[in-house]
C-alpha cells in the first residue's frame, strides 16, 4: 500500500477511480516542528490560540 498520513491539511480535490486516486492537498502552516514534537502538551499550555472543535 502507498499511504501517506498528512496532518493539519485540507483536501482540495479528489480524482480517479477505486484504487487509483489523485488527491490535491493544501498543507496549513505549522508552528510546531513535527520531528521535534514529543507530545508532552507544553505548547498547548502556552499557546495564545483557543481551540474550539467544530460540532459534527
Amino acid at each position: 500500500m502507498n499511504i501517506q498520513v498528512i496532518t493539519y491539511a485540507d483536501i482540495e480535490s479528489l480524482e480517479g477511480s477505486q484504487g487509483h486516486f489523485k488527491v490535491k492537498v493544501r498543507k496549513r502552516a505549522r508552528s510546531v516542528d513535527p520531528l521535534r514534537c514529543t507530545g508532552c502538551g507544553t505548547c498547548v499550555e502556552s499557546c495564545p490560540v483557543i481551540y474550539q472543535p467544530v460540532p459534527a
